[in-house]
């Protein structure tokens, strides 16, 4: 029997695909009052704020942290950018869906960084995942393929997602996984601080309600940093695997907060691409996974 920790591990791992679902609803809702790139600034500016108390060891944080975590940030922006930019044009259901894409995606930049062999099997599993988006973006009545600027930025963000998950890997043994993540978040505040700058807009704080005060927070603190924490915390006792196919419920997630949040309804069609999306990212979970585990695993995104 399972102890009452190895419990709890589990239960902050399935803590990460509701507060990631979240996000795509809580920004949208955000979005009628304030700008892409003023959200994007604020998410990462609390998000580091937040994550400070949780480093012990300064001493430790030396400058070899400074390239690397430079490049995990840029890649990051890039992604979040994109990712955020794309919901002022799709709804929250299907961002959710397009982006899960990433588990999918990360075996192919695995093999292209690391040449870590590829399951010729990853092959159905794509194509699960594409007669998927037929049914979801597919207009009978006009006889198009609706996936537009939208979509294409919400999978971008998924392309430099599985990217950025492939970087971290390759860092993760060489430094400590907060500090590097502090860092992170703090170059990519400077980048969305200069492009905040640039675009001109700043937001008085007066002028901001308290209950988009307390949007804003969830954003940084729950939809950002308690995942984040859940995943470094509770993986340490949860096989990557199984990890892998809890977080692959996040669109679900993203859909449920979009009918609860913004009155979000899906057709027919949607329901059925959902479906074949989401069994097409789990097959690729199973042969992707290595002929051998170590009874804790790795993690999905960061170790």
């Amino acid at each position: 029997m399972k102890s009452p920790s190895v419990f709890l591990r589990y239960f902050a791992i399935f803590i990460i695909p509701i507060c990631y679902g979240s996000f795509y609803s809580v920004f949208k809702l955000l979005l009628e009052d304030f700008s892409v790139f003023w959200l994007c600034w604020v998410r990462m500016l609390i998000a580091f704020v937040v994550l400070l108390p949780f480093i012990r060891n300064w001493k430790q944080f030396d400058r070899s942290y400074i390239l690397p975590s430079f490049l995990l940030a840029f890649v990051f922006f890039i992604g979040l950018i994109a990712q955020s930019i794309s919901l002022q044009f799709v709804s929250a259901g299907t961002a959710g869906f397009v982006v899960v894409s990433f588990i999918l995606l990360t075996p192919f930049f695995a093999w292209l960084v690391f040449r870590t062999p590829l399951n010729k099997k990853l092959l159905i599993s794509i194509v699960i995942v594409l007669v998927g988006y037929v049914f979801m973006f597919f207009q009978p009545e006009t006889l198009s393929f609706s996936f537009q600027i939208g979509e294409i930025l919400n999978f971008v963000g998924a392309v430099v997602i599985a990217l950025q998950i492939v970087l971290f890997e390759k860092f993760a043994s060489r430094f400590d996984t907060l500090k590097i993540t502090l860092a992170q978040f703090a170059w990519c505040t400077v980048f969305m601080t200069i492009t905040v700058i640039i675009q001109d807009d700043f937001i008085p704080v007066v002028g901001i309600s308290g209950t988009n005060w307390l949007w804003l927070l969830y954003l940084g603190i729950v939809a950002t940093v308690v995942p984040f924490l859940s995943q470094f915390w509770g993986q340490k006792k949860v096989p990557s695997v199984a990890t892998a196919i809890i977080i692959s419920f996040e669109p679900i997630f993203a859909a449920i907060f979009g009918y609860l949040l913004l009155g979000e309804l899906f057709g027919e069609t949607f329901l059925i691409g959902s479906a074949f999306i989401f069994i097409g990212v789990l097959s690729s979970i199973f042969f992707s996974r290595p002929s051998t585990s170590s009874g804790d695993g790795d993690s999905l995104k960061n170790d």
